[in-house]
């Protein structure tokens, strides 16, 4: 029986709002629903607006496809559409972006081709000299051992393929620059990723490594860094 992309999105989300309303209330919950709908079919924008918590000189954004404005203060994230103007105090909004792109982000199949941001791959490769910077998608949500982390995909260099058993280079979706190939896929595929998400999201209280602090950023890196990956 085929699976609606529609039908599983639906349920996700409810999960996503049944988290928020346990934990800031009915009322917290629905004015971020409000928001947080508008990304129900496509969360990558929200990746943009999580850079806005980080210690940068960027306060304002506009999400012009949705012709939504964000500026964020000391304590919240002011969220400007034609219709309202909410403030969304900074921890709630946080964990809202967080949820709703971990539970409802598209995984691509296994052996996609990507192409990467190179400017995030310095420590890994010498990349002045080629001009893209291709991987194959070989893992999704890759747990980080003893962090409670995990990365979105881990792949290998194209057209190199694995030169050695522990050569893999985890990413998150926000470096992804071009999808090049799409890999194979089916009701299995999707079944696979909803079953993963529910056991370490729901059951595990897993996050992906884009939304976690500095320090256990760092962990999760020297975990890989001593598994002898990248």
């Amino acid at each position: 029986m085929e699976i609606k992309k529609e039908v599983w999105q639906d349920y996700l989300y409810q999960k996503v709002r049944e988290q928020l309303r346990s934990n800031y209330g009915k009322d917290m919950e629905l004015q971020v629903h409000k928001w947080l709908v508008h990304y129900k079919n496509d969360c990558l924008f929200l990746y943009n607006v999580h850079g806005l918590f980080n210690d940068t000189p960027t306060t304002e954004l506009k999400d012009e496809q949705r012709n939504i404005g964000y500026k964020m203060t000391a304590d919240s994230l002011i969220i400007v559409t034609n219709l309202s103007t909410s403030y969304v105090p900074k921890i709630v909004a946080k964990q809202a972006i967080q949820l709703i792109c971990d539970y409802l982000q598209d995984y691509l199949p296994l052996g996609s081709v990507v192409t990467l941001d190179k400017k995030y791959l310095g420590k890994a490769f010498t990349t002045d000299s080629i001009q893209q910077v291709r991987f194959v998608i070989t893992q999704r949500l890759a747990c980080i051992p003893n962090t409670k982390t995990f990365y979105q995909y881990g792949g290998i260099v194209y057209p190199v393929g694995q030169i050695d058993a522990e050569r893999v280079l985890y990413f998150t979706p926000p470096l992804i620059e071009q999808v090049q190939h799409i890999g194979f896929y089916d009701d299995i595929e999707l079944a696979f990723i909803l079953e993963m998400k529910e056991e370490l999201l729901k059951a595990k209280g897993y996050q992906s490594i884009t939304f976690v602090d500095a320090k256990k950023r760092e962990q999760a890196q020297q975990v890989i860094e001593q598994r002898g990956r990248y």
